[in-house]
C-alpha cells in the first residue's frame, strides 16, 4: 500500500488526495453544490422525468389523489400516505414490478402508497384507488416537501 502523508488519505489500494477529499465531503453536502453536482441532480430529474412522466410536488400528488375520489355530500375529499414498507392492503403484481423497476434505477430514495379518503367532521371513509409513488433521490432532505417537485407516480390501481 502507498504511503500516507498528511495530505492523502488512502482508500483500498488507491491514495486520495485533500482535494479530492474535499470534493467528495461537498458533493455530499446540498449547500455545496458545485456545478458538477448540479449537473448530476439535474441527471436524475430528467432521467426520471423521461421514465416516467411529470414530476410532481407533494402537495400536488396528494391533491391528484384526492380528486379521484368521486364526491360525497357533506364529505371533503383528501388524501392518506402510508410507507411502503407497512402499507397492508393488497398490490397488484403489475404495480410491484414497477417498484422492482423504480428500485432498480436507484433514482428514488423513498416510496409511499397514497390512497383517497372522506373527512367529514371528525368522521373518516377510506375510498380505493391507491397510488404508489416515489421520491427523487436527489431530494433536499432538510427542505419541507410540499412545494418542491421530488415525486413520480409508478402505478395506481383499484
Amino acid at each position: 500500500m502507498a504511503e500516507v502523508s498528511n495530505a492523502h488519505l488512502a482508500v483500498g489500494e488507491s491514495v486520495v488526495g485533500d482535494r479530492e477529499r474535499a470534493a467528495i465531503i461537498r458533493a455530499e453536502l446540498p449547500g455545496q453544490r458545485t456545478e458538477r453536482t448540479e449537473r448530476a441532480h439535474c441527471t436524475i430529474r430528467s432521467e426520471a422525468q423521461l421514465r416516467y412522466g411529470q414530476i410532481l410536488s407533494w402537495r400536488a400528488v396528494l391533491d391528484a389523489v384526492a380528486r379521484v375520489a368521486p364526491r360525497r355530500l357533506f364529505f371533503f375529499r383528501d388524501a392518506l400516505a402510508t410507507k411502503l414498507e407497512v402499507y397492508r392492503g393488497p398490490i397488484p403484481d403489475e404495480a410491484l414490478l414497477a417498484f422492482d423497476e423504480a428500485q432498480r434505477t436507484g433514482l428514488f430514495s423513498s416510496y409511499w402508497i397514497v390512497t383517497p379518503r372522506y373527512e367529514s367532521l371528525g368522521a373518516r371513509l377510506a375510498a380505493s384507488d391507491p397510488w404508489l409513488v416515489a421520491q427523487l433521490n436527489d431530494a433536499d432532505a432538510y427542505a419541507p416537501g410540499f412545494h418542491l417537485s421530488n415525486y413520480v407516480v409508478l402505478a395506481h390501481w383499484d
